[in-house]
């Protein structure tokens, strides 16, 4: 069994928007004691605000690639809201394209794939350890699991991300130390709404929308899932990569139509 959600504080970063809202909707229904927001659009979080009721809330406008920022937005909510209980590690970026694609959006990539996920660790870890409790939900993606072959960059950053939190969860448990990762195919979220109907990310699942995914998410995270995985194609690919890599890589070219 996880933690419970209810009388926690929870903090979401990219929470103005896509699954991050449909995180910090969730964890209001689920009895989260107070948000805390964390985004770039302040405008978004403000509507997000709104829909919260009279659940606390504080947000700060932030850039998950300035570690600084992070460090002074994450301590803005601590002196608002109290000690953090989950943290919501869930900016990310879409970045398509194979070996040809510029660096500077490769490094992009790293940046808020990965990296965002690094410094905002270094703010929130040391601090749950000394409590000797908290949690960690780290979005990362379907692409973590089986890369994405419409966007390589993506892919490669989304697994580094699951590498990061399988470390916290085998290091971080001793401490008291949740962590899960989340893993969706196909949500409806802005990121994806120009993707056409034959895109490789619907081709994995059926399509959820990011409140239906919040909620799925946080039971899975009380649960004390590692893996939070919505889609049973998605499973079955993982599974099959585990057991026998050529096979799997002759499953994801079928998939992706590579002859």
């Amino acid at each position: 069994m996880g933690m419970r959600i209810a009388g926690s504080l929870v903090v979401v970063t990219g929470a103005a928007n896509g699954i991050g809202r449909g995180l910090v909707r969730a964890a209001v229904t689920a009895g989260a004691r107070a948000v805390g927001l964390i985004d770039i659009d302040a405008g978004g979080m403000d509507e997000v605000s709104r829909e919260l009721g009279d659940v606390p809330v504080l947000s700060c406008v932030a850039d998950a690639s300035d570690e600084d920022g992070m460090r002074d937005a994450l301590g803005r909510v601590e002196a608002g809201l109290g000690p953090i209980d989950v943290f919501c590690a869930n900016v990310g970026v879409a970045v398509s394209g194979d070996l040809e694609t510029d660096d500077a959006l490769w490094l992009k990539s790293w940046d808020l794939n990965l990296m965002s996920i690094v410094r905002a660790a270094r703010v929130v870890v040391p601090a749950m350890r000394e409590r000797g409790r908290g949690g960690l939900i780290i979005t990362s993606s379907a692409a973590g699991l089986l890369g994405y072959l419409d966007g390589l960059p993506y892919g490669v950053t989304k697994t580094a991300a699951v590498a990061l939190a399988e470390h916290l969860r085998i290091r971080e448990a001793r401490h008291g130390i949740q962590v899960s990762c989340l893993c969706p195919a196909g949500v409806r979220t802005a990121m994806t709404a120009h993707l056409p109907e034959d895109s490789l990310v619907w081709a994995t699942g059926s399509p959820l929308d990011a409140e239906e995914f919040g909620r799925f998410a946080l039971a899975e995270f009380e649960r004390g899932e590692f893996l939070v995985v919505a889609q049973e194609k998605v499973r079955e690919l993982d599974r099959l990569r585990l057991r026998s890599r050529e096979e799997w890589f002759t499953a994801m070219r079928a998939l992706g139509r590579i002859a």
